[in-house]
């Protein structure tokens, strides 16, 4: 099996896993409680939401605006509500360099500077990942203590 193979059956995987994932926990009117699911999982989760588009279309490798703006603002929040490496985000989204992520921070953070409603929705989600604090989200691949 080739690299192009792999690759397509990686994305081909991704897409099966957001619609399992979208028919297990539709999003309820105007709910915005991500569902049990690992942190970075939960914070693409919220971004995508914010922008309308789905998971899958974040993980793409589409630069349209569209999936770039969430996706880089999922990354930044990624590292600064996760607690995670830029390895660990970037595999998280499905790329292979640190240096993405690093991209994408900085980013951000100019974006921010200049671009006011682009700042706010950035606030506005941090202030919904820090209430995930509060009340913990519990990671799928650990059980629950009884």
């Amino acid at each position: 099996m080739n690299e192009q193979e792999i690759e397509r059956r990686l994305v081909a995987l991704e897409k099966t896993v957001e619609k399992l994932r979208s028919s297990l926990f539709p999003l309820a009117n105007g709910d915005m409680t991500p569902p049990n699911i690992s942190r970075i999982t939960s914070i693409q989760w919220l971004c995508a939401n914010e922008y309308g588009i789905t998971i899958s279309d974040m993980l793409s490798r589409s630069r349209e605006e569209l999936y770039v703006v969430p996706r880089m603002l999922a990354m930044y929040l990624s590292r600064h509500h996760a607690g995670v490496s830029y390895t660990a985000i970037a595999r998280r989204f499905g790329k292979k360099c640190h240096g993405t992520v690093m991209h994408a921070i900085r980013s951000v953070s100019s974006k921010c500077e200049t671009d006011k409603k682009f700042r706010a929705i950035k606030d506005k989600l941090a202030v919904e990942i820090a209430s995930w604090e509060k009340d913990p989200i519990v990671d799928l691949e650990t059980e629950p203590k009884a």
